[in-house]
Formats: structure tokens, sequence, C-alpha cells
């Protein structure tokens, strides 16, 4: 995935390497319209609509988020919200993407009114690296209903500021900013990986059988070559090693659900016992057994 060019384009940084910081967060309830700004913030902000409507201005741009959707923005990206409606409840978490300390800092001191003139400047873009070295981009608006529930631990922590909440709220935010993380890699690689879905779905489907590069290039109706370099470049791997990793990953999941070495081997077509044990070694540096902390029964 390569980036594109934004006029205003920020970059967060490593995933890996994030360290998140808290500094508000709440449920708010509106029974009647409210609107905060036009104004500036000192650090990002995400809002999840629960209930109702909300009016985003960000720039030049307008969007209305209903029940499911959320908003991002950071200290670049000049905003208005408003509710549409008489009865609106949202989540809203103030925090910074890389804090010195765990210690919230509550970002009243650092909101600023600002001028309609000014709010009309282009919004900002944020990009995040991944461990991949791919980097994804995170939109101001989109829609992820299932994002809700994780606001919901951040919002208690906040509230009864137990002993080490502090904390708490760093590794919830981390699930919760990877879990919005893993959903633009979906989005975002959805697209680029339909020119060889019918080779991923075949692998998925059948990791038993001893896919060539002729079947898998024929199944999406490439040239072989070109499939194996295309395949490479959507998945950062060759169609053989992408195989292998499929058909580990479904005897890891045999292994779990308890069934026999000899039923994975065959499931899975290999031809023996000892030859599926020497691959699941050789591939995850663990022994069938060891990897379950069992011993055949």
């Amino acid at each position: 995935m390569g980036t594109r060019q934004h006029p205003n384009l920020h970059a967060l940084g490593d995933l890996v390497n994030l360290q998140p910081t808290v500094n508000y967060a709440e449920q708010l309830n509106q029974v009647s319209l409210a609107s905060w700004g036009p104004r500036t913030i000192p650090d990002y902000q995400v809002l999840f609509v629960i209930e109702g409507k909300i009016e985003l201005r960000l720039g030049s741009h307008r969007y209305v988020l209903q029940a499911g959707d959320s908003c991002l923005y950071g200290p670049h990206s000049p905003h208005q919200l408003a509710t549409l409606t008489a009865n609106t409840s949202f989540y809203s978490v103030h925090f910074q993407w890389h804090g010195d300390s765990v210690d919230p800092l509550h970002p009243a001191h650092g909101i600023r009114e600002i001028s309609l003139e000014h709010a009309l400047q282009e919004p900002t873009t944020y990009t995040l690296d991944l461990w991949d070295s791919n980097v994804i981009h995170f939109p101001p608006v989109f829609r992820l209903p299932s994002l809700g529930p994780l606001f919901v631990p951040i919002v208690d922590e906040y509230r009864e500021q137990q002993p080490g909440y502090s904390l708490l709220l760093r590794a919830h935010l981390i699930v919760l900013l990877t879990t919005l993380a893993r959903s633009q890699i979906v989005q975002q690689t959805q697209m680029e990986r339909k020119k060889i879905a019918p080779a991923l779905e075949a692998i998925s489907a059948s990791p038993q059988q001893s896919w060539t590069v002729q079947e898998l290039a024929h199944l999406c109706g490439y040239n072989p070559t070109y499939f194996a370099d295309l395949f490479r470049e959507l998945t950062g791997q060759a169609p053989k090693v992408y195989l292998l990793q499929a058909r580990t990953l479904k005897a890891k999941q045999l292994l779990l659900s308890g069934a026999k070495h000899a039923d994975i081997a065959e499931a899975l077509g290999y031809g023996s016992v000892h030859y599926f044990s020497r691959h699941f070694k050789e591939s995850t540096g663990l022994t069938p057994s060891q990897f379950r902390m069992t011993t055949e029964r």
C-alpha cells in the first residue's frame, strides 16, 4: 500500500511504538441542541455517536454523523461540532498518540476558539506506520459500529480514577486505536487484494492442496510470472510461502481444537505424521505437542 500525497499530511509514527495517553473521556448525553467551536484543540479527539445526529465541520467539509459513525481529528484541524437532534448521545475521548506520561492532561487549557474564516482551511490527513513497512491513512470520518463497546472501559476508568487507572486507560486506548488501525488495513487492502481474491480464497478453503503458481494464476486469469510478482507485492510473500503459512495456521487451529496429530496430517495432505510434525516445527519452532502443551493421546 503506497501513501497518497495530501496537502495537509501528518505522520503519527510507528504503531508498534505507540504510547498513547488519555486526557479526557466521557459519554455525553445532550437533551437539547448544542455546539462546540469553531475551535482547535491541543490534542487528538475520537468521537463515537451512540444515538442521534451530529454535524462535523472540518475545514471546508461538512459531515453528518449518525449512530455507529466516528470521527478523528487532531490539533492541526480547525473544526466545529453541533448536535442536530434533541436527544444525542456520544462518546468523546481526547488523547495524545505519544504521551510523555500516562497521567491525563485535561485539554480544556488548550482549546482555542477561532474565526470561521480560519476554520475553512483544509483538514489534516493522518498516517500511521505499520509493522510490515506499510502505511495507513486515517479518514476524518468512518463507520465502525463495533468500535462503540471499546469506549466503555475508557470512560469508566476515567470517571472512577481508581489506583492504576492511568495505565488501564492507556491499555484500553491501545486496544481501541489498534482495532481502528486494523479496520483501515482491511479496507485499504480489500480493493487491491480483489485482484488475487480467487487465489486467496482457494488457499483459505483448501490449504491442504498443493497449489502451484500456474493453478493459482489461472484462477485469477493472469500469466504465472505476472501473478507471482503481483501476489508478492500485495501479500509480501511468494505464493508457496503464503500457502505453507495458511497450512500452518489451519494446523494450529486443529491442534487447539483437540484433533489428533494423525487426523491433522491426513486433513492437511501430509504424507505422514512425521512429515507433518517436521514441517510444523520448521514453521513455528515447536513440535505439535509442545504447541498444544500436551502429549499425543
